[in-house]
């Protein structure tokens, strides 16, 4: 965002309807001015028809030979409970051949199924429905064997021992567009229920246990007027890279879905030793740096908006990065050295995502590549249609290709670009 539309952002960014009325005039208005759909420092391999979904999670193997992938057949609208979305991996040069083991009902846009690698070994894990409820499945590559978990779900450990996940229909039923339209609760209208909230699954036996209860968050140091009239849920979950805690966001709505309040936590994967983190009103997404620090692009107590990083369980220590150099949300994930963080932006004036590569040691930003997001998949104001296309960038396990999604071809793609060059220049 350049000078004048931050200080109009700031103005209207706690009112929704106005904020989209706004930015979607802005940009009608400058779809006159033509631009180019590609500009890239690096090539990019397209693979239309394809996506994969969140930038919390890394769709490349342990040995980075294949590459998760979902494969789309509907029209552009929104899943309904009888599509279905086939899920495989690529491998062989460039992750050009694809390799098709599923297919499930339990999906969306912005995330996929939640589809992701046990830890180091050859099972995928991924959400499907089973005609009652929404739950883990596990595929082994090796011996094409299935097998059910008791929970859906949304991280696994890295050492592959367990998962967390949250209940999918109630996220349905209040932030439309990340959960899925089957299913259902007996608690779904409760304000802040006993019964759900983040579930921890053993990822051996499939079995669940209810770890924190969405009744406990929200009576968690509460703040009565913020939360008065508010349905509470759980989102986000993300597990630690030394697999002991996981982070996720307690999120409240009230009349208009598209207004959330939001609060960053994480615990022990018991539920032990929960911490609530000193954010305001607003946390969008977040990524684990290393073991003890974690990244949240929020807004802080004073107002103040951006990249902060916190460290966990201390809550004096946090800074901000790169704070000259991101004006806006993204979608951060850091490479296995923490040094370098890829991000993206939200379309621009003219329709326009950006991939951004950050050095946290030189505080310097690379412009990896500014792709055109076509109108047609623009961020509605209806609730019912959340079809954008965010760029989600992914790092590959070396630190050496970058993974996203993007429409800049006109048909959502799943694309890779090889960044080697900047980050094993020396190698």
């Amino acid at each position: 965002m350049n000078r004048v539309e931050k200080i109009v952002y700031d103005l209207v960014k706690k009112k929704p309807r106005i904020k989209f009325f706004l930015r979607n005039t802005y940009q009608t208005l400058c779809d006159f001015i033509p631009v180019k759909n590609e500009i890239s420092r690096f090539p990019i391999e397209v693979r239309e028809g394809f996506f994969f979904g969140f930038h919390d999670k890394c769709p490349f193997s342990a040995d980075d030979t294949m590459l998760l992938g979902c494969m789309f057949s509907i029209p552009l609208r929104m899943p309904r409970s009888d599509d279905k979305l086939t899920i495989g991996y690529f491998n062989g040069d460039n992750y050009s051949s694809f390799n098709k083991f599923y297919e499930t009902r339990s999906w969306n846009w912005h995330q996929g199924c939640q589809l992701q690698w046990r830890g180091s070994s050859n099972e995928l894990v991924f959400n499907d429905f089973n005609g009652k409820i929404n739950h883990g499945k596990v595929y082994n590559i090796n011996t094409s064997e299935f097998r059910d978990l008791s929970r859906a779900i949304s991280t696994v450990s890295s050492d592959g021992s367990w998962a967390a996940g949250y209940s999918f229909e109630r996220i349905h039923r209040y932030m439309p567009g990340y959960g899925y339209p089957h299913g259902h609760r007996n608690d779904i209208d409760n304000v802040a229920p006993e019964t759900d909230g983040l579930y921890s699954v053993d990822m051996e036996t499939g079995k669940s246990s209810l770890i924190v209860s969405i009744s406990r968050v929200a009576s968690f140091e509460p703040n009565i007027e913020m939360m008065k009239g508010g349905k509470h849920f759980i989102s986000h979950a993300i597990i630690s890279p030394n697999s002991k805690r996981v982070m996720f966001l307690h999120r409240w709505v009230k009349n208009d879905l598209r207004h959330r309040w939001s609060r960053m936590f994480t615990c022990d994967k018991d539920g032990g030793n929960l911490y609530l983190f000193p954010t305001h009103e607003m946390v969008s997404h977040m990524a684990w740096k290393n073991d003890g620090k974690l990244l949240a692009y929020c807004r802080l107590k004073n107002e103040m908006e951006g990249y902060v990083l916190f460290e966990d369980q201390n809550i004096t220590n946090y800074e901000f990065i790169g704070k000259n150099h991101f004006t806006s949300d993204g979608h951060p994930s850091f490479d296995k050295s923490d040094k370098w963080m890829i991000t993206d932006t939200y379309p621009d004036r003219f329709r326009r995502q950006k991939l951004l590569l950050f050095d946290t040691k030189s505080n310097q930003v690379e412009e990896l590549a500014l792709l055109k997001h076509y109108k047609k998949y623009s961020q509605s104001t209806e609730l019912n249609a959340r079809l954008s296309c965010d760029l989600h960038p992914r790092w590959n396990r070396e630190g050496s290709i970058v993974c996203f999604d993007s429409v800049h071809t006109g048909k959502r793609s799943l694309c890779t670009m090889n960044i080697k060059q900047i980050t094993h220049g020396d190698d």
